[in-house]
């Protein structure tokens, strides 16, 4: 039986594509099938459309200057760049941190410092000059006002005992000075050594003469030290 059944005859079936008419592709089955939605979106789909700008368009500057104009029509942006290479005005007006902090501006609300006010000098007599004192001092005249050799201890009561024109005792530095010789040679008048007369003048005297060496200018003057109560 199984020998029967391998020597049957297999019988091939024809296709079932048929061609009618006289188109042959007509009824050939095709994919996708002609009323199917995938060929029915593949027919519809929109074309590519590329919506990117072109590219700019380089020119040189020598054939933009010798391209003739086109009337009032031609554009601005075709035009050559101006000759002139002055800087904006942005940066024209520009002024350095350093020049502004030189000179504030009149609207400005901050104040200048204070300046020191110069010292107002007098009109000294002919003979009196820093030359002439410096030749008293080396004259070798006694110019303490004191007979005593050596230097003395000077009390609060004592220096205010020495407060007139003709006899002006003053303290700077700790130490007694006779500033009566001195008068006629002050530059700044005899008025301002007289507000030190009989007391100690240090702080006057620094706050105006600091860079004075006064200790080299009377040391001939020199009565004794300073001893206050």
């Amino acid at each position: 039986m199984s020998d029967h059944l391998f020597k049957r005859p297999i019988k091939i079936s024809e296709p079932a594509i048929k061609i009618t008419g006289s188109d042959p592709d007509a009824d050939i089955t095709a994919f996708p099938a002609r009323d199917s939605i995938q060929r029915a979106s593949s027919t519809q789909s929109k074309p590519f459309v590329n919506n990117k700008p072109p590219p700019p368009v380089f020119t040189r500057r020598s054939e933009l200057s010798s391209r003739p104009a086109s009337g009032a029509s031609a554009s601005s942006s075709l035009l050559p760049p101006p000759s002139t290479l002055n800087p904006p005005k942005s940066l024209m007006q520009y002024t350095s941190p350093a020049a502004s902090a030189r000179a504030p501006s009149s609207g400005s609300h901050l104040t200048p410092s204070a300046k020191p006010t110069a010292r107002k000098k007098v009109a000294l007599k002919p003979g009196y000059s820093a030359m002439d004192w410096a030749a008293l001092r080396n004259s070798g005249k006694n110019l303490r006002g004191i007979d005593y050799p050596g230097i003395i201890r000077v009390t609060e009561e004592e220096l205010k005992a020495h407060k007139t024109r003709d006899d002006c005792w003053t303290v700077l530095g700790g130490r007694v000075y006779n500033l009566t010789p001195y008068m006629p040679f002050h530059p700044g008048g005899e008025k301002i050594l007289m507000a030190i007369a009989g007391k100690d003048g240090t702080g006057l005297f620094m706050r105006t003469h600091s860079w004075v060496n006064f200790e080299n200018m009377l040391d001939r003057c020199l009565v004794g030290v300073y001893v206050p109560n």
